[in-house]
């Protein structure tokens, strides 16, 4: 099914917010960071800190060498 049948809050929630489709989808994937508005909203909503967006990423392959 299409992925606005399983989750139809994203259109509310990107027209809410004035976030472009495309923009969402690089937000959603980790392509791209949000502006710091759009980032503290989104965070909001998911209840989580908004600084995250903003944090390093760790590659899976570099866990595999810490001990």
């Amino acid at each position: 099914p299409p992925r606005a049948t399983l989750f139809p809050y994203t259109t509310l929630f990107r027209s809410s917010y004035g976030i472009a489709q495309p923009s969402y989808y690089e937000i959603e994937k980790g392509i791209t960071n949000p502006k710091p508005q759009t980032a503290m909203a989104i965070a909001q909503v998911l209840g989580f800190p908004w600084t995250m967006f903003y944090e390093e990423k760790k590659s899976d392959n570099v866990d595999a060498f810490e001990e």
